[in-house]
């Protein structure tokens, strides 16, 4: 699982996630305190989300908990395009060949991913954008993900 991560740039491809900008944003208060006690706080905090994780990892494996329809999604468009689809099928064979998920993939195999991701009008990329964008689950997942911490 951990191999997927590796390619947090192929994100960028397809999502469409929107990041807000809180850098003006400031709070202020609501009403004058007084020195009366009250039973219960005015606002509760909000509960936390995966996007407040201190990792990248930590981050998208709590989306895959939130989301496994979409990363199932994510990961069968990521491994039948990127990795063994044309670009890097020769590099990525051992892992490609293995039927029960035991090989992880080579150095070799994820050097030539990184560089297949790079290329932004190759097979990888095209083919991944339209297989996971004919999932909405798909698109959820990869939209989440990109609002993760950049390691």
């Amino acid at each position: 699982m951990s191999f997927f991560i590796l390619i947090i740039g192929l994100f960028s491809a397809c999502g469409t996630a929107e990041k807000e900008d809180t850098s003006a944003n400031t709070t202020e208060p609501t009403s004058e305190p007084t020195s009366q006690p009250t039973s219960q706080p005015e606002s509760l905090p909000e509960e936390e989300g995966c996007d407040s994780l201190s990792t990248l990892e930590a981050c998208f494996e709590c989306f895959i908990n939130e989301n496994p329809t979409g990363y199932n999604a994510y990961a069968t468009a990521l491994v039948s395009n990127c990795y063994c689809g044309t670009e890097c099928s020769t590099d990525c064979a051992d892992f490609c060949e293995s039927s029960d998920g035991s090989a992880q993939p080579s150095t070799e195999c994820n050097s030539c991913v990184d560089t297949a991701i790079g290329d932004q009008t190759g097979a990888c990329i095209t083919g991944f954008q339209t297989d996971c964008s004919g999932s909405t689950d798909c698109v959820s997942f990869v939209n989440a993900v990109q609002t993760c911490p950049s390691e």
